[in-house]
């Protein structure tokens, strides 16, 4: 580990330098557990670094799938949250043009990219490139800014574990792929045991979505009881934001059930302000649930939940929401529930706003556990929601609503309050107009989905300084960290060098 200084910043900085990701000579389990070290040594990292060479052969493995469920299994799911792809050899694409059609050609680096939250830059293999490793400490910061915090995962004892069973018990011979599948069939025998040890001394989840749906009864499964009235007349709905506690297990519940979404007794702009009130009176959520009902048709106004989510809380609300489908049962199998939902355009574009987090329960008796395991098992992110422009998006909302005198329109409305937040926040924050209204990606924002590693590093903080774990290296059999790895990680390296007037600890 090394530390020091990065000047354009002014931040403290420590690094950890990994052994290879994919050196072949040594069983991946005993990797696993070296480079599980690096989060001993700089505990609470900021960032996990992928490192990849366009030089090498990307051909040779499938190493970019590989490495999401190598990092998976060492760090958890919440690594991704934390982790940015960084492309060596950047001089090797054209332009920005260039390299961006290089890794969105390739599914299963789009992949990659994708679990990683599209945070991807390429850096030159020069010391002298004067914004490489500002490109880098941008993304860091904001991951900082969106509410990323230190990555902390409680079940990593448990994935050392079942790397440690494996190696003890590995006989040589297993490609790669055989190896993580018999590492994940481990981990799968103890999926409670994960879910639990994982949680916080409090989980905070938020219920959002239309009246009807099940919201307040998802509240009521996730406590145990009849926290919130959730009564099939029309009249009995939700109007203001309700918090209550309970517990699961031996853990602490905190939920809050909102008004309905598209309820039309109210102005857009007033349920809106209702609903944000959500984040004041339970600060800093883990989860979102977006919760739609498997009984019921979904309506035109619902093509706007991406948009009206946007609108309450910001783009990176998604980031911690997961949908979930109450009535589970009216689907006939997981794989009926998965058609369904993929000829949904609207469910669609949501699962992938929130990277795939969908799920169905059902709300009856007798089903708590299960459905409470499953809405915990997808609460994986360390991090919790803070959006520190939440003000912008409440002032934009109140002056629509003392404003406006247009007709009641959602569509209308919605371009009012965007307009509105379009002009006020940065274009680096606020990166597309209306989704469902047709005033697509305003300034380009990236989305797609992707793959592979020839390095792996992270960056982390403690009060004030960024401690940066960079290594996981080796692609195509190459071995060594990353200051050791010429062609592979070097460019990145560098990058790191110009960064901080070092020392080795």
């Amino acid at each position: 580990m090394i530390s020091g200084t990065n000047k354009t910043f002014n931040i403290s900085l420590r690094i950890v330098d990994t052994p290879g990701l994919f050196d072949i000579d040594i069983p991946f389990a005993k990797r696993a557990l070296e480079i599980q070290r690096s989060v001993a040594i700089c505990s609470g990292p900021h960032a996990f670094l992928i490192v990849i060479s366009p030089e090498n052969d990307m051909t040779v493995y499938d190493t970019f799938t590989d490495t999401i469920g190598m990092m998976r299994l060492m760090f958890g799911d919440c690594v991704f949250d934390s982790t940015i792809i960084v492309f060596s050899h950047g001089q090797n694409f054209v332009c920005d043009k260039d390299f961006y059609r290089f890794w969105t050609e390739k599914t299963e680096l789009a992949q990659l990219v994708s679990q990683c939250g599209h945070r991807i830059v390429r850096v030159e293999n020069v010391e002298e490139s004067e914004d490489q490793e500002d490109n880098i400490m941008k993304k860091v910061n904001e991951m900082s800014l969106n509410g990323i915090a230190e990555y902390r995962f409680p079940s990593i004892e448990i994935h050392s574990k079942a790397l440690q069973d494996h190696l003890d018990n590995y006989n040589g011979g297993s490609c790669v792929r055989t190896q993580i599948l018999e590492v994940e069939r481990k981990l799968d025998t103890n999926k409670n045991v994960i879910a639990l040890n994982k949680m916080r001394n409090e989980t905070k989840i938020i219920l959002i979505g239309k009246s009807g749906n099940g919201k307040s009864s998802t509240g009521n499964t996730l406590l145990g009881g009849r926290a919130f009235v959730a009564d099939r007349d029309l009249n009995a709905v939700t109007e203001k934001c309700e918090m209550k506690t309970g517990n699961f297990m031996t853990h602490k519940l905190s939920v809050v059930d909102t008004p309905g979404l598209f309820d039309t007794a109210k102005s857009l702009a007033e349920r809106a302000l209702e609903i944000q009130k959500a984040v004041t009176i339970c600060p800093g959520p883990h989860a979102f649930l977006l919760v739609f009902s498997g009984a019921n048709r979904m309506t035109e106004e619902e093509k706007f939940t991406i948009d009206l989510m946007r609108v309450i809380f910001g783009e990176k609300v998604f980031d911690n929401t997961i949908i979930v489908f109450t009535r589970g049962s009216e689907f006939s199998s997981d794989a009926d529930f998965t058609e369904f939902w993929e000829k949904n355009v609207v469910i669609k574009k949501l699962v992938e706003q929130c990277n795939g987090r969908i799920l169905k329960i059902e709300n009856i008796n007798g089903n708590r556990d299960e459905a409470c395991w499953d809405i915990l098992n997808a609460i994986q992110s360390p991090h919790v929601y803070k959006y520190q422009y939440l003000n912008i998006h409440k002032n934009a909302l109140e002056k629509h609503l003392k404003n406006y005198n247009g007709k009641r329109d959602i569509h209308k409305e919605l371009e009012d309050v965007v307009g509105r937040l379009a002009s006020e926040l940065n274009k680096d924050i606020w990166k597309v107009g209306l989704v469902a209204g047709g005033t697509l990606l305003v300034t380009g924002a990236v989305v797609s989905t992707v793959g592979i590693p020839a390095a792996v590093g992270m960056i982390g903080t403690e009060v004030g300084a960024y401690d940066v774990v960079a290594g996981i290296a080796g692609v195509a059999g190459v071995a060594g960290g990353i200051y050791r790895v010429a062609g592979v990680a070097q460019a990145a390296w560098g990058s790191i060098k110009g960064w901080v007037r070092y020392k080795t600890d």
